[in-house]
């Protein structure tokens, strides 16, 4: 038996007469996926029914407003596009996947506050094709930059960038001033990067996530590892020193060695 509650949010789906008493039919939302298998799939939602005198009718949508096409990318793959936003009708379906869609400039087109659920924005990709309805807050504003470009945007220093020609996702980048390096950035294939500030007593890094937020610094070692790459470390002395960067592609049998030269320069050595 069914107890709906006085704060839960129900849609009507019809209304009836008994005994000169008035009764509304209220269904829950019902939920679909369009990506899953090429349909979607949604569960039945039982009608139930209260006096109408016992319903009040509230907006789902609380403001909507177009707004001017500004560029947006998203900062992670946990949600998706809906026909609708969630909690506005009665039937809405989640039709393009967030992940599909990373990595890449987006536009927002409208705005919507809901009742339950915040604030989502309408989006479209460059070409004009409609995703739908994301939340907002899986957007970040502004054109897509990977963590390289991101994180050397208006720079005055001297740089150079290795970019691997099977997975052109993984790039290690090189910050010089007067020949003399100073940053060294290595880009993952999920849009993270490693930081690493060269220093004459000990390096250090942060890791840039790829929601833009950072990692605590830490100094530098030589078992350093992430997805991408699985070794960094210096050969020589410290006063002429080589950094490598080592990385895995597809197995552990296969992969590249990055040189760093302490004046920026950059070799792939295998």
């Amino acid at each position: 038996m069914m107890h709906p509650h006085t704060k839960d949010l129900y849609f009507k789906n019809r209304e009836t007469t008994h005994r000169g008493v008035k009764y509304i039919g209220l269904q829950r939302q019902v939920a679909g996926w369009t990506f899953t298998k090429g349909h979607a799939r949604r569960k039945a939602s039982r009608t139930f029914y209260v006096r109408r005198s016992a319903v009040k009718k509230v907006k789902t949508v609380l403001a909507q407003t177009s707004i001017k096409k500004t560029p947006v990318n998203l900062k992670s793959s946990q949600y998706n596009f809906w026909t609708y936003p969630r909690g506005t009708r009665q039937s809405v379906k989640e039709q393009y996947r967030g992940s599909t869609y990373r990595f890449r400039t987006l536009y927002a087109t409208e705005k919507m506050h809901t009742r339950l659920h915040g604030t989502f924005i309408k989006v479209q990709t460059a070409s004009g094709k409609k995703l739908g309805w994301i939340y907002q807050g899986a957007v970040l504003s502004g054109r897509y930059l990977d963590p390289v470009a991101y994180l050397t945007r208006n720079t005055q220093l001297t740089k150079r960038v290795w970019v691997n020609k099977k997975k052109p996702r993984i790039k290690v980048a090189s910050l010089s001033q007067d020949n003399q390096l100073k940053t060294l950035i290595v880009q993952a294939e999920d849009n993270s990067a490693t930081v690493i500030t060269v220093d004459p007593v000990r390096d250090t890094y942060y890791v840039l996530r790829s929601n833009r937020t950072r990692t605590e610094v830490k100094k530098t070692n030589n078992k350093m590892y992430n997805d991408t790459f699985y070794r960094y470390g210096y050969d020589g002395v410290r006063d002429n020193r080589v950094i490598f960067v080592r990385f895995f592609l597809d197995d552990a049998t296969h992969g590249s060695r990055i040189d760093v030269k302490m004046n920026g320069q950059l070799h792939q050595a295998y």
